[in-house]
């Protein structure tokens, strides 16, 4: 399994799509960087993007991750040929996470340096702690798993991105409407308030609850596309 995990991260990291996704997105976070220094007013008041807020943004760009890498899956069908090669679907389908797992983690701290160094030295604010940090982090793995598993659901990554882009939008001001209080434990809503650090108890076990049943889905999902007919 150790060999399959070490081709799958040398195979993905060697994909065109792959390629254009770090890059697309490391151009978001330094529009993200240039946001902090310039002036943006909003109804005529000067706001400046602190560290947490650019947090926030960056958590959100791992969905271009999710959708890409489910796009890859399901043109290449890797999960079925792991599957071929380790003869185990459930063992395989775990190695498969886990390098994407890796590969958000991966994007995401190195996002993270990127923005702290920026913030440390070009805007003069301080750092933020492990909390925060790890929060953030949970935070990207949350958006990626959403993404991935409504992109292996619908078989349509553009629909996946369709989804998460026109749900805020879209539903956000009904669900206020019809049951206010139920707009706080909307994952996005919950990843945003744990970065800033004024996420509730309530919001943090419900949170738990979120990530746990978005790995789990999508874990089954991944084996139920190792079947082959």
């Amino acid at each position: 399994m150790a060999r399959i995990f070490i081709s799958l991260i040398v195979k993905k990291y060697s994909l065109k799509p792959v390629k254009y996704q770090i890059a697309i997105q490391s151009i978001l976070v330094g529009f993200v960087c240039l946001l902090s220094v310039l002036p943006v007013a909003i109804n005529g008041r000067i706001v400046e993007l602190s560290l947490k807020q650019a947090l926030v943004f960056a958590s959100m760009f791992s969905v271009a991750i999710g959708c890409v890498n489910a796009f890859v899956d399901l043109q290449s069908h890797e999960t079925k040929l792991v599957y071929l090669v380790s003869g185990k679907r459930i063992l395989s389908s775990m190695s498969i996470l886990f390098v994407e797992l890796f590969d958000v983690l991966l994007q995401s701290t190195l996002y993270f340096i990127v923005l702290h160094i920026w913030f440390h030295f070009l805007s003069s604010e301080n750092g933020v702690g492990l909390e925060i940090f790890s929060f953030y982090l949970i935070g990207s793995i949350q958006y990626f798993l959403i993404s991935y598993f409504l992109s292996y659901f619908f078989k349509s990554p553009m629909g996946s991105l369709a989804i998460l882009l026109l749900f805020p939008i879209l539903l956000q001001p009904f669900i206020e409407r019809v049951v206010e209080p139920m707009t706080s434990y909307l994952f996005y809503n919950i990843v945003a308030d744990t970065i800033l650090g004024r996420a509730s108890y309530l919001q943090l076990c419900v949170y738990a609850l979120e990530l746990v049943f978005s790995l789990g889905a999508t874990l089954y999902l991944l084996i139920k596309n190792q079947e082959v007919k």
